[in-house]
């Protein structure tokens, strides 16, 4: 997998607040591309202790830093929230994933040629685990109890 920026596996919910917040010095609106750190910090309210993320931006005009708190997803403890960030992550890879996987399949239809290959592969083919290799399959490494 190619590398990703940094912003790439940030929740959904933090890019989207980051996009509406603006350079306290220049008045330059942030990018995802401005932020050079993350974290998870404890928070007191009145009500109760929560954790928060937030993002360290540094303003790509003025190179002036700040730090932006997220409230919008509060939660009662740091696993928690830990748990969202990377079920967040989770979902991305897996999307990821099924985009490579959906790009690489061929539509078309096998055609007589490729079958009639095939066909001749599985009857030239002696053993089941020469039909496993040649068809892709990595066989686990044979261990000196194996009887076959």
């Amino acid at each position: 997998m190619d590398k990703k920026p940094f912003h790439y596996w940030l929740p959904e919910w933090v890019q989207n607040s980051i996009n509406h917040k603006i350079c306290g010095k220049c008045s330059k609106k942030y990018s995802n591309r401005d932020i050079v750190a993350i974290g998870i910090r404890e928070s007191e309210s009145e009500k109760n202790d929560y954790c928060s993320f937030y993002v360290e931006h540094k303003c790509s005009s003025c190179d002036y830093r700040s730090l932006i708190t997220l409230n919008k997803q509060k939660e009662v403890s740091l696993e928690n929230l830990c748990f969202t960030i990377l079920e967040g992550i989770r979902k991305r890879k897996l999307t990821e994933k099924s985009r490579a996987i959906k790009k690489n399949t061929n539509q078309n239809p096998i055609s007589d040629k490729e079958m009639k290959n095939f066909i001749k592969f599985i009857n030239n083919t002696k053993t089941h685990e020469e039909f496993l290799k040649g068809i892709g399959v990595l066989l686990p490494p044979k261990t000196s109890d194996d009887k076959s």
